[in-house]
């Protein structure tokens, strides 16, 4: 009889170890998420105008780390990688013949989805022409950012519009996006104004006590959103069937369910012309840590939906560094673990070899 009770106690604390087991099994697990759906890294135009680029070495990159996404820059209206026939003074290689390094870019990424991104900064043309510049509230003008109404019905939105749709039916992508398209200051010319008046029915801008405008107020956010929202709209249009859009926008550090409407970057409409926004979690150039990406993933989820952003993980931190590599695993556990759908590194230029091995305990080892 006590043989018995023995055998049974013995029995009963095998399987209790057995429990355990698979208990810290389990929670081995949790610490380690499955991966995104979508998985990118990002090319800056540092990589695709250097026509001596070593794009097959990158390739095996991708590949050891099970990159199934890539984001390439197509420079700028101003600034492109072919030759843009509308406007051929615009071709920024340094090559005795018009290479299409671009081209050259997309045929070593696969068959992995791929995001062509535009940045909507004009120096030149603002070099060029003073007029098109942005004004901020104290009468400085923007050395790269156009104002919102040549944004909204000016040449630099015309050439916007024009070269996205250029780009878009010339390779045929799965993505287009615009990059830099926000707005800071500098949207208060007499221009601007009168957009402005025509917008929100005012006959000036909202000012403070003191007679200053009054930057933060929401009639302001309202029309840079509806700016932004317009442009993309009209490039949307001209896009050939089976290419998506996606702007890139900025993160709202102060509630991760917000968004960023002062910067334009009203988020659901910019959505409303658009597949995608790519969400900058460049949390290195933040009062923010790695932690925030928790936060910001499960904030999205909430308020935009895990389908509708991509999360973006900068690797620039102040004074001109990069985030560490361990700072830059945490970042990609938790978006993991959140359940952000697509999450991209850029930019590719800034990743070291420990990043990359980062990459692939992420990513790959699953």
């Amino acid at each position: 009889m006590r043989k018995s009770v023995v055998r049974k106690l013995l029995f009963l604390a095998l399987v209790l170890v057995a429990i355990g087991c698979v208990v810290v099994g389990l929670k081995g697990l949790v610490l380690v998420p499955a991966p995104p759906a979508v998985r990118a890294v990002s090319f800056g135009y540092e990589d695709v105008s250097d026509a001596d680029f070593d794009w097959a070495r990158a390739e095996r990159r991708l590949r050891a780390i099970n990159a199934n996404a890539v984001a390439l820059s197509a420079g700028r209206v101003e600034w492109t990688p072919f030759m843009w026939e509308e406007f051929p003074d615009a071709y920024s290689a340094d090559s005795a013949v018009a290479e299409d390094l671009l081209a050259r870019a997309l045929s070593h990424v696969g068959d992995r989805e791929v995001t062509l991104t535009i940045d909507a900064f004009v120096p030149r043309l603002i070099e060029e022409e003073q007029a098109l510049a942005g004004v901020d509230s104290a009468g400085r003008s923007s050395e790269f950012q156009a104002s919102a109404s040549q944004l909204s019905h000016g040449v630099v939105g015309d050439r916007l519009v024009a070269y996205a749709v250029a780009v878009a039916s010339r390779y045929r992508p799965d993505f287009v996006a615009l990059s830099e398209l926000h707005f800071d200051d500098f949207t208060f010319g007499d221009d601007d104004l009168a957009d402005f008046r025509r917008f929100s029915g005012r006959k000036d801008w909202p000012r403070l006590k003191g007679g200053q405008i009054d930057v933060s107020h929401d009639s302001i956010a309202r029309w840079r959103s509806s700016v932004l929202s317009g442009l993309v709209a009209r490039m949307r249009e001209g896009f050939p069937p089976g290419v998506g859009l996606v702007v890139d926008v900025r993160a709202s550090w102060d509630s991760p369910t917000g968004d960023r409407a002062e910067s334009g970057h009203d988020y659901e409409q910019l959505l409303a012309s658009s597949e995608l926004i790519n969400v900058w979690n460049y949390f290195g150039l933040s009062a923010r840590g790695a932690g925030y990406t928790d936060d910001l993933a499960r904030g999205l989820n909430a308020s935009v939906g895990s389908g509708r952003y991509a999360l973006s993980i900068g690797l620039w931190a102040d004074d001109d560094r990069t985030i560490s590599a361990r700072e830059l695993s945490r970042a990609l556990r938790l978006a993991a673990k959140a359940g952000a759908r697509s999450v991209s590194v850029t930019p590719a230029s800034k990743l070291s070899e420990q990043h990359w091995t980062v990459l692939e305990q992420a990513w790959a080892q699953h």
